[in-house]
């Protein structure tokens, strides 16, 4: 299933997302699909790797993943996702 229909189950009925939310959801899918890729050299390479000089070293990709997951999170955080009525607590008492 596409990331835009997954988020899109977050969504109050009748709420449509904004043109800037939809353009954040295609780069974070797309940022996703790296990660995808780089998983999958992980796995054909190994979780470690022979250095420039014959070293054993973490595959350079796990580094690349990470960064590549706190962008995506980043991403999806900033969008704009419009909360029904929410109530507000104050004190630990329910107001309004």
């Amino acid at each position: 299933m596409a990331l835009i229909d997954e988020l899109s189950k977050d969504l109050p009925e009748g709420v449509e997302w904004e043109e800037r939310d939809l353009k954040i959801i295609a780069l974070a899918e797309a940022t996703l699909a790296d990660v995808a890729r780089l998983e999958a050299l992980i796995e054909r390479d190994g979780e470690v790797v022979a250095g420039s000089t014959g070293q054993l070293r973490l595959n350079a990709a796990f580094t690349e993943v990470r960064g590549q997951r706190l962008a995506a999170a980043r991403m999806l955080a900033s969008l704009k996702i419009p909360v029904e009525s929410a109530p507000t607590f104050k004190g630990g008492r329910r107001v309004g």
